[in-house]
């Protein structure tokens, strides 16, 4: 029997092969959108590979898959993925051996999209959104530099967004051999394939050259998979939170909600007088989370909408505890804190952000309001 996961308004569904490491093999929204999402070593699959303990579990309103196997040559894989409202969080450890070099390409996170996809959505660097047109010929490489996350659009609307994880600098770095195609996308007719690499196998060494050989020890790797379709907009904005929200101001102690009209329950927290912006700052998490405790010892239903925040790429070394420059950015923390938030506030509570036109594109933020999906306060 293969491990599902299913989210409680049956809007989508997940499929992970038991007794494997890897995976969703699939994922649902009526039909199959998403398969084979997966890590490849020398052309083997994580599918393939046998997991004693794979295993799916629910845990603070979330549903969370773990599994771990060894590959053929030696590399063993470990997987946690994170699933809540309408995203997977992803994380991959690698323990590479030594004396160990790869025969052919290294992969994290390829996937297969089923059916034909119109359009793309890439999110540079920068925060610029790209918009791509897509036929059955395209075939699109970046060399360097990849989108923050690529969004593929089909005519009925449905949605799949593939996002890097706050790892910006492991995935160049990759496993510091060369890779000169870390990302590309290929359509047909009847599909869209996606390969991110870590390592290149087109750049053979000489006869008298030995094989580069990475460095052993453990690499991770992150990312997030989100999908979307129309018919998950009813669940988004609920008719008793509608309605003009009250703005809270806040101090070093936190919210001042003592003076709030009676009654008060939607409410407003613009966060940009905040002299930092990124959510892999200790400093910003903890005043966020601050604030959502005291929403919920204040009532025991509302909304809450954050303005003044939006994710984006940071070079502040200490969020990734290094001491020099490092690039990051904060999306999957964002949704880490608001599967957090949603837990925490309970089912009688609506928790929003507003963002920037480029960024409300993607599928994990259009969609961030979505309740979990799973079972709360466990």
């Amino acid at each position: 029997m293969p491990l599902d996961i299913t989210e409680s308004n049956g809007l989508w569904s997940a499929t992970h092969a038991k007794g494997r490491c890897g995976g969703p093999r699939k994922v649902a929204i009526k039909d199959d959108i998403v398969s084979d999402f997966c890590c490849s070593i020398d052309s083997v699959p994580d599918y393939l590979i046998h997991s004693k303990n794979a295993r799916v579990y629910h845990k603070a309103g979330q549903s969370i898959f773990e599994g771990e196997g060894t590959y053929p040559t030696g590399q063993t894989l470990r997987q946690i993925s994170r699933y809540a409202a309408n995203a997977m969080r992803v994380t991959w450890d690698i323990n590479w051996p030594k004396a160990t070099a790869p025969k052919d390409a290294v992969q994290i996170g390829n996937a297969t999209l089923n059916g034909k996809w119109n359009k793309l959505l890439a999110l540079k660097r920068d925060g610029t959104l790209d918009e791509i047109g897509l036929t059955s010929t395209t075939t699109i490489a970046w060399q360097e530099n990849p989108p923050l996350a690529l969004v593929f659009e089909r005519e009925d609307g449905t949605q799949v967004e593939f996002s890097y994880g706050f790892d910006l600098w492991r995935w160049d770095f990759g496993l510091g051999l060369t890779n000169t195609t870390p990302l590309r996308v290929t359509v047909s007719e009847a599909s869209v394939q996606i390969l991110r690499q870590v390592s290149d196998p087109s750049v053979a060494p000489s006869e008298k050259e030995e094989a580069p050989t990475p460095q052993p020890r453990e690499y991770r790797f992150m990312a997030t998979l989100a999908w979307a379709a129309p018919e998950m907009e009813q669940y988004t904005l609920r008719a008793q939170f509608q309605g003009d929200s009250t703005p809270v101001s806040f101090d070093d102690s936190g919210l001042l909600l003592n003076g709030l009209p009676e009654g008060t329950r939607r409410f407003a927290i613009d966060l940009s007088p905040l002299p930092y912006t990124c959510l892999e700052s200790d400093a910003l998490l903890s005043r966020m989370k601050r604030f959502i405790r005291q929403l919920a010892s204040y009532s025991a239903e509302g909304s809450v909408v954050f303005s003044g925040f939006s994710p984006a790429t940071c070079t502040e070394g200490s969020h990734c505890t290094k001491r020099h420059a490092t690039l990051h950015w904060d999306h999957q923390a964002l949704l880490s804190f608001a599967a957090w938030a949603k837990n925490c506030l309970g089912d009688g509570w609506q928790l929003d952000f507003q963002f920037p036109a480029p960024l409300a594109k993607l599928p994990s933020l259009k969609y961030i309001s979505l309740p979990n999906g799973f079972i709360y306060n466990e």
